[in-house]
C-alpha cells in the first residue's frame, strides 16, 4: 500500500493542527518558566593529566539551568552555573544546533563551556575550561516524579485493588 500525496497532505495538515494547540497551551501555561531545564552533573573527567586536575574537578558546577523564555528569539535566555548568572553578552544558545557556549567568573575562576543538547532537552554534554584546564562533562535532567491521588487515594497496591484496577480486573 502506497502513499498518496493527499494522504500526506493530511498528514502534515493533521500534525501542524496539533503542534500550534501545543504551543497555544504552552503559551497560556501557568508555569513560572515552561522552557527552564536544570541539568545536573553526571560525569565529569579532566582532559589531559595535570598536578591540578582532581582540585579543578571539584569546580565543576553541579547544576545548569537553562531558561529560554521566548520561542522566537534569544534576547531573554538566561544561564545560571548553580546561583551564578552567566553575563548575557557572554551567553550565545543555538537553537538550531542545540549548542550552548558560555563564559564567566565565579569571583575565583574563570569557567567557559561549549556544550551540545541532545534534542529532547534532557542531556547536554561537551568541555567545560575552568582556569584553563579542560574538563569533559555529561549533564543530564532529572526524571520529575509526580504522585497522584484519587478520592484520598495513594495509587499503591491498595489503592489499584480499591479502584478495581488490581491484576485479576486488567
Amino acid at each position: 500500500m502506497g502513499t498518496y500525496p493527499h494522504e500526506v497532505r493530511d498528514l502534515r495538515t493533521a500534525r501542524n493542527a496539533v503542534r500550534a494547540t501545543a504551543e497555544r497551551r504552552a503559551a497560556h501555561s501557568p508555569a513560572l518558566h515552561p522552557g527552564a531545564r536544570t541539568f545536573r552533573l553526571e560525569h565529569a573527567d579532566v582532559y589531559g593529566t595535570t598536578a591540578r586536575a582532581e582540585w579543578v574537578l571539584a569546580l565543576v558546577p553541579e547544576l545548569l539551568t537553562l531558561v529560554t523564555p521566548d520561542p522566537a528569539g534569544a534576547a531573554r535566555d538566561h544561564l545560571f552555573l548553580g546561583a551564578i548568572p552567566v553575563p548575557p553578552h557572554n551567553l550565545r544558545w543555538s537553537r538550531v544546533r542545540r549548542e550552548l557556549r558560555f563564559a564567566t567568573f565565579d569571583g575565583g575562576h574563570s569557567i567557559h563551556g561549549h556544550l551540545a543538547v541532545t534534542p529532547d532537552r534532557l542531556r547536554a554534554y561537551g568541555t567545560l575550561v575552568i582556569d584553563g584546564q579542560d574538563i569533559v562533562a555529561d549533564y543530564r535532567v532529572e526524571p520529575r516524579h509526580h504522585g497522584v491521588e484519587v478520592d484520598g487515594m495513594g495509587l499503591d497496591g491498595m489503592g489499584l485493588h480499591g479502584m478495581g484496577l488490581d491484576r485479576a480486573a486488567a
